[in-house]
């Protein structure tokens, strides 16, 4: 994290070149202290809005990542600490910029891809429903039954009964 932090810093200095060789000769030509202040106080405005810019850059980045990884991993265990560990950022900072940045909350995101791909299994697979919760990480079917039907309104042998009845 402290290298992605550094990494974004230092890249306002390599993509804006003729900002900091303007930064350095105003400073340098300053010829009294409120110019030198005056100076001071417009440079420092930009390098806190490009520094804002790079941090929105940065929780999109760590977003996209999120969302790849639960996709890549949907048949397994995932939670908030787990990917927060992944990507090397504290569970509370990840669940932040989560919900910051896409409205709802990470966990609720997780329950919701697992919950697409659980209807999707029901819709296009024979698979038995000890199966499916298996194949989307869930250790205990019963679990995976309760969620679903919270939900969904309905249990998954419910759900599967429906959509076949419908074609």
């Amino acid at each position: 994290v402290f290298f992605m932090d550094l990494s974004d810093k230092l890249s306002i200095i390599t993509e804006k070149p003729k900002f900091y060789s303007a930064l350095i000769n105003d400073f340098l030509q300053a010829d009294s202290m409120p110019m030198l202040e005056f100076n001071t106080k417009k440079y420092l405005r930009e390098i806190s809005y490009t520094s804002k810019t790079s941090n929105e850059k940065r929780a999109g980045r760590i977003v996209h990542n999120v969302q790849s990884a639960i996709a890549e991993q949907i048949n397994e265990p995932i939670n908030v600490q787990t990917l927060a560990q992944h990507l090397q950022i504290s569970p509370n900072y990840l669940s932040a910029i989560f919900k910051a940045e896409t409205g709802i909350r990470l966990t609720e995101y997780i329950t919701n891809v697992k919950m697409q791909e659980a209807t999707r299994l029901l819709c296009e697979t024979d698979k038995n429903i000890i199966e499916i919760s298996g194949l989307l990480g869930y250790d205990n079917s019963n679990y995976f039954s309760r969620l679903f039907k919270k939900h969904y309104g309905v249990n998954p042998s419910s759900y599967r009964l429906l959509i076949h009845q419908a074609k």
